[in-house]
């Protein structure tokens, strides 16, 4: 990985620590991830789908829910200050479309989601 890569990596780091670790904790059944990825994204009405996505996204990345919803934050935030509105949802679909099943907790996730920035930015 380039040094431009680990900086990529530095900055969804140091974002998702700003940015969704607060948002994520515990409560409630309307606090959980999905729940909290929908309120984000403003589509509360699909809050079950984001539960479903999460909870793919995390088994294929072999990581934790809020890991993934974290890393999926911080990389629409990493968009937004280039101009580009994308949502969660864009960013988990994107994970599953990258990870197939058969691959599931092999894959790099952060890396990932990387990619998934970086050629969100070059179309």
């Amino acid at each position: 990985m380039n040094a431009r890569g680990k900086t990529f990596i530095s900055t969804i780091a140091i974002i998702a620590l700003i940015g969704l670790l607060t948002a994520c904790g515990g409560g409630s059944s309307e606090e959980t991830v999905g729940y909290k990825l929908a309120a984000i994204d403003g589509n509360l009405s699909n809050s079950a789908k984001y539960e479903e996505r999460i909870a793919e996204a995390a088994e294929r990345c072999g990581e934790t829910e809020i890991s993934v919803a974290d890393k999926s934050v911080a990389i629409t935030q990493y968009l937004d200050t280039r101009g580009i509105t994308e949502s969660t949802m864009w960013v988990l679909e994107g994970i599953l479309q990258a990870i197939p099943p058969s691959e599931a907790g092999t894959a790099d996730c952060t890396e990932v989601i990387s990619l998934i920035g970086t050629f969100r930015v070059g179309e």
